[in-house]
């Protein structure tokens, strides 16, 4: 191949077609092949609104692509025999309890990296809370759980947090430290952050978008309180600092003039599946080519076209990534963008390894999109179902005014219904939903960063009172019930 060859050609017109069919404002892309980066391209904008361009250089928030940070921080605690993989949590965090009390003292660190403790995601606990990382674990005591310990897979942001926490007991220094000392320093990740804050500091950060009534719509970074999710999501980077951590995965562990920042063992044991991953993305376990998902720790396993494949994908508000590599053919690839649809990132990674085993090309494109409205089509169904069943249910009449008031749930945390001229809104959090009245005690609740209306259902005591609030915030388990506070 000669120095003007492309190393994969025709993937820049297939690009731009996935990012115009998908509505991508921006997107960069790296691939790794025999250690060295095979090519690193930046295409659209950063920031719509400033016409700024993306480049190989420009950070995205790369949300559970975090996780396999966050297990391997873990294998070399275990290596260093600071950790065992099958010891209880509570042998090195006394204070973490679950709502299944046998489970809570039988969970261990690898029951937390393969997403198999019971406890279904309950994200919206987290999402945009302002408080602790060590107040979230707290809060895990008061998460019901959906089916027993080791039952299946169930994958969970909260036990993520929890391993960061671990990290942090058992090596006294805080994760992000931990990350950065053993990883992204020898690494070389100079472009690699934790919070907004930083990523903005250093530079060209991608701004984060919506698509909202198919308009690309530019939204606000996270907050600066969101790195409570730390281990779970909140690593910021480039395609160019993921190509170092690729190569890492691909070489056993082995950091090029760094020398060996961990044993091929250790490293390997994050690689090994531990559990069938049957969800999260439906989207993508349809196809043939696809294998059965696997989960090890911190990664998805499965086949792609017959090649054993290992990836992680993550969205954060605004903010897609997908990363993936092919240990057995030495290749792996990266791919970021500002907007948070899993879909574009999978797709592009697909005509990638397309290209790079000399594979007849698969229209991903439209697979996707075909499989994708038939999804949405579901969605839309169940939501009307709901929406029909709330608006005929029956009940005393009562004023929206007597709906106002603050509620409180000891693992969700504190709900206020606000009632004004123009109707209600319900705030969980730093979340403000509009809520629009279906029958004489439910309303549902919408808001532009949460892709599905959710419904909250009032409750009366005896005297016919409010004194509750019913929401089916974790669909997995019976509504959550924030009772309401009289003071």
């Amino acid at each position: 191949m000669t120095l003007t060859e492309d190393p994969l050609p025709g993937l820049d017109a297939v690009v731009r077609g996935i990012m115009r069919d998908w509505h991508v404002p921006g997107l960069a892309l790296a691939v790794v092949s025999n250690g060295q980066v095979l090519t690193a391209r930046g295409y659209g904008h950063a920031d719509v609104g400033r016409k700024l361009p993306v480049t190989p250089e420009t950070a995205f928030a790369i949300g559970s692509c975090t996780k396999a940070f966050t297990t391997t921080a873990l294998a070399m605690l275990v290596e260093r025999g600071k950790l065992a993989w099958d010891r209880p949590v509570r042998d090195y965090l006394p204070e973490f309890r679950l709502f299944d009390e046998v489970a809570g003292a039988r969970v261990t660190p690898r029951d937390l990296a393969c997403h198999r403790t019971g406890v279904p995601r309950h994200d919206p606990v987290w999402y945009l809370a302002d408080v602790s990382r060590e107040e979230l674990v707290r809060r895990l005591a008061h998460l019901p759980n959906s089916i027993d310990l080791r039952a299946r897979y169930q994958y969970n942001n909260l036990m993520y947090i929890t391993a960061g926490v671990l990290v942090e007991a058992v090596s006294g220094m805080r994760w992000e430290t931990f990350v950065r000392r053993y990883l992204l320093e020898p690494l070389g990740m100079t472009r690699t952050s934790f919070s907004p804050a930083r990523a903005l500091a250093l530079g060209n950060l991608a701004r984060p978008h919506l698509l909202r009534k198919g308009r690309i719509e530019p939204i606000p970074f996270m907050a600066e309180g969101e790195d409570a999710l730390s281990a779970a999501g909140w690593i910021h980077a480039s395609v160019l600092d993921m190509t170092h951590w690729l190569r890492f995965q691909l070489a056993g562990g082995e950091a090029g003039g760094a020398g060996r920042l961990i044993s091929q063992q250790a490293l390997g044991e994050t690689h090994t599946p531990q559990v069938v991953a049957s969800e999260p993305f439906p989207m993508f376990t349809h196809f043939p080519e696809v294998g059965v998902p696997l989960y090890g720790l911190g990664w998805r396993i499965q086949t792609y076209r017959g090649h054993l494949a290992i990836s992680h994908g993550g969205a954060i508000d605004g903010y897609c990534a997908q990363t993936s590599f092919l240990p057995r053919d030495g290749v792996g690839a990266v791919i970021l963008t500002n907007l948070d649809d899993h879909s574009a990132a999978q797709i592009v990674l697909y005509a990638i390894y397309d290209r790079l085993l000399g594979l007849d090309a698969i229209d991903w494109n439209a697979r996707i999109r075909q499989r994708t409205a038939a999804l949405r089509e579901l969605a839309d169904a169940e939501a009307a179902q709901a929406r029909t069943s709330r608006s005929a249910a029956g009940g005393p009449a009562v004023a929206l005014e007597a709906f106002a008031g603050r509620y409180h749930h000891p693992g969700y945390g504190g709900l206020e219904v606000r009632a004004d001229a123009s109707g209600l809104t319900v705030k969980h959090n730093r979340l403000a939903y509009t809520a629009t009245r279906l029958g004489a005690l439910s309303v549902e609740l919408t808001h532009p960063l949460v892709s599905e209306p959710r419904f909250a259902r009032f409750l009366l005591d005896s005297s016919g009172n409010v004194d509750g609030v019913a929401i089916p915030f974790e669909p997995s388990v019976p509504e959550i019930v924030f009772a309401r506070r009289r003071c």
